[in-house]
């Protein structure tokens, strides 16, 4: 869908002069992408509005977007792919967050976090393929997620006691992005197998 969409819209711009026809694979790429972000985040609006989770849903994507930066982790292979796995990780957020207890959310943020440190600070950083990266960049994407850890699950401790949910928040954006990691480890390590 969001393919043809885009390989459609780099068409007309290539009938129209703006773009080179030679080009029209790239452009129609670049369109594919900046559809699936705009439908992500779309999805992160509808979430929001629907649950009048603002707050929550902000905290959340906020804490897993900016451990995947540096962390790194699975990525399917289509942006349809992506979008749909995103669509199900933000809807299992939002419903714990509706419909779980502030207790059951409590052990579920200590928990999160408990799962989440060995994979963020001794497996961080998961070397894609098609990107083979830089010791020097290695070093510092690890250094940089072990830090965001560590003062990210730091304020979900201490937020426990001042402001209940946002521990929450933040140890299921940190658990999301943890999990992820750890799929691109065990798909990488198969795909070595074979």
């Amino acid at each position: 869908m969001l393919h043809v969409l885009a390989s459609k819209t780099a068409l007309h711009y290539a009938k129209r002069g703006m773009i080179s026809r030679e080009l029209t694979d790239v452009y129609s790429d670049s369109f594919e992408t900046l559809f699936a972000q705009i439908l992500n985040f779309l999805l992160v609006v509808a979430a929001a509005v629907l649950s009048k989770q603002y707050i929550p849903v902000a905290v959340f994507i906020g804490v897993f977007v900016w451990m995947r930066k540096y962390a790194g982790g699975y990525t399917p292979k289509s942006h349809l792919g992506c979008t749909i796995l995103f669509s199900i990780m933000l809807f299992l957020f939002v419903t714990g967050q509706v419909y779980m207890s502030y207790e059951i959310q409590d052990l579920l943020a200590l928990w999160f976090l408990v799962f989440t440190a060995p994979i963020i600070c001794f497996r961080v950083l998961v070397r894609q393929f098609d990107n083979p990266l830089f010791d020097k960049k290695k070093f510092i994407l690890r250094s940089n997620a072990m830090l965001l850890y560590i003062f990210t699950s730091g304020v979900s401790i201490v937020s426990v006691f001042f402001v209940h949910q946002l521990s929450f928040h933040i140890a299921s954006g940190l658990f999301c992005a943890a999990i992820s990691v750890l799929i691109e480890r065990v798909r990488q390590k198969h795909i070595s197998i074979d």
